[in-house]
């Protein structure tokens, strides 16, 4: 089993060293843990700067531009978020699941718009950071997978899209978000 021990922590600068670059955000965390376990990992670990070093009141220098006080980083909402990819992932028999590229109808994307498919007999989960439409080939499902669903990774909330055509190339284009961080995943199963 693969697990990636130290993926990008939240509110860590993305240079490391260089603390003039940007932060990564709860939206850059949720993507390297929904990428890793639909690709097949064994689970994610979560990180977050202050937390790492124990940051604390009364210390005057931190490393990696550190900013907050580890106390208060415990509510960051990337470390909340993360319950919701266990809650997905337990609500179907994921074990048996595997990786299901073949999945997409329009191809493999590169970067930011890759589109991660992971599948199983009573399951097909699509993560899409980018909020790009994308195409799946509902022919290579089982017929048990009857409806679609849009989850939201940033608050766990299924909002039901409607029926899935079997024998079809179906196009699906998620909702915007208003924030602008518009990722989601796609959840086919039986209705």
């Amino acid at each position: 089993p693969t697990l990636d021990g130290e993926p990008s922590y939240e509110q860590i600068v993305q240079g490391l060293h260089d603390i003039t670059q940007p932060y990564w955000q709860a939206c850059d965390v949720r993507r390297y843990a929904y990428w890793a376990v639909f690709s097949g990992a064994a689970g994610h670990t979560y990180g977050d700067n202050s937390i790492m070093q124990f940051f604390a009141d009364g210390e005057a220098n931190g490393a990696f531009g550190v900013h907050q006080r580890w106390y208060t980083a415990m509510h960051n909402p990337g470390a909340g978020q993360m319950m919701h990819l266990y809650n997905l992932v337990n609500r179907f028999d994921f074990v048996s699941g595997q990786v299901r590229d073949d999945l997409l109808a329009d191809g493999q994307q590169e970067k930011y718009g890759r589109i991660a498919a992971f599948a199983g007999t009573d399951f097909a989960l699509f993560y899409n950071y980018s909020g790009r439409s994308f195409q799946v080939d509902t022919k290579k499902l089982p017929d048990t997978l009857t409806g679609a669903w849009w989850f939201d990774p940033a608050d766990g909330v299924y909002s039901y899209l409607g029926r899935v055509e079997k024998n079809a190339v179906m196009t699906f284009i998620p909702p915007q978000k208003p924030e602008g961080q518009n990722d989601w995943v796609l959840v086919l199963a039986a209705e």
